[in-house]
């Protein structure tokens, strides 16, 4: 895969791609620019920001390569929040909002430079995946959690709690952080599941399942290491979706996106009454579905009070016959 040219590094850049091209990250860095003890001005910053989401849109091909990325992460996004609101998301919804974000690289404004933060942090994040050794050490795991493989503890201590971190060769592993990312994983898992099994709440299979993974993360077992570098690994990833999203600038330009939006939004507000307009349709809608409910809750009290009539009618004329 060919990527765009790289900047000649200047002060701003030249720790970030010192290493590997376009900023894979080494873990145990030191003295980048963004460190305490080589602090950044705002503007500084701004510009060491840029320079990335510019080298990957300098050319056409390579802005159709953010544009793609851009499209797939929005996709995957507009899924993943579907998916908990709906049991099936809708296919069109998604490829809509996808083709949205792909389509608005190629233009300006703020949802643009939103649009290609997005896509360049997805780049970032694909080439860091990898660079890592997730894979072959969750084959490993997991061989090891069916006994097919001899057992590698994680971390390297017979007991998770008294980890310590001593050389930078040692995972940077902490039990309880290790359980959050079991619960994140757990819970996604169990309302997963829930749509699966019929008749079951979605908070009920997340909760089972958080317990059962927490229970398994404590054991010193392999199946215990497994769960252990699951949750490590879901918290490390979101660690480097925040640093590649800081490295992009992609909250900045989402601020300033849900900034205009809003002002925009209150604008035609103002002009068209739009909030005050619908609060009113909701009212009268709320009104007229009370009405009607109360009409045929009225209907079936009368209804019922002719069927007890009659009812009574019957048995009296019963009572006289027999007589």
């Amino acid at each position: 895969m060919n990527f765009p040219p790289q900047r000649k590094p200047n002060k701003f850049t030249r720790n970030h791609l010192h290493g590997s091209k376009y900023g894979s990250r080494n873990m145990d860095r030191v003295n980048t620019p963004f460190d305490k003890t080589n602090k950044l001005s705002s503007d500084d910053e701004s510009i060491y920001l840029s320079d990335i989401v510019d080298d990957y849109s300098s050319s056409m091909k390579s802005r159709a390569l953010v544009s793609f990325a851009s499209a797939l992460s929005g996709s995957v996004i507009t899924s993943f929040f579907l998916s908990f609101f709906f049991s099936k998301p809708s296919g069109t919804l998604v490829a809509v909002l996808s083709s949205l974000f792909g389509m608005s690289c190629f233009g300006s404004g703020e949802f643009a430079s939103v649009s290609r933060s997005l896509g360049v942090m997805a780049i970032l994040l694909l080439q860091r995946i990898r660079q890592s050794t997730f894979a072959p050490k969750l084959f490993q795991y997991v061989t090891a959690a069916f006994a097919v493989r001899r057992r590698h503890p994680f971390p390297p201590v017979e007991n998770p709690w008294t980890y310590r971190r001593d050389v930078p060769a040692d995972p940077p592993f902490d039990m309880v952080q290790s359980l959050a990312g079991v619960s994140i994983a757990g819970g996604y898992m169990g309302w997963a599941l829930a749509k699966v099994i019929p008749l079951v709440p979605g908070w009920i299979t997340s909760l089972v399942t958080i317990l059962v993974l927490c229970q398994t993360a404590t054991r010193r077992s392999s199946q215990g290491d497994l769960v252990r570098y699951i949750g490590h690994s879901v918290v490390s990833a979101l660690g480097e979706v925040k640093d590649a999203a800081s490295e992009v600038a992609l909250w900045r330009n989402l601020e300033s996106f849900l900034g205009k939006l809003s002002f925009q939004l209150s604008s035609i507000n103002q002009q068209y009454g739009v909030v005050s307009t619908t609060r009113v349709a909701l009212v009268n809608l709320y009104e007229q579905l009370l009405s009607i409910i109360n009409s045929i809750r009225q209907d079936m009290d009368e209804t019922e009070g002719e069927q007890g009539i009659h009812k009574k009618s019957s048995l009296s004329n019963e009572f006289y016959f027999d007589d």
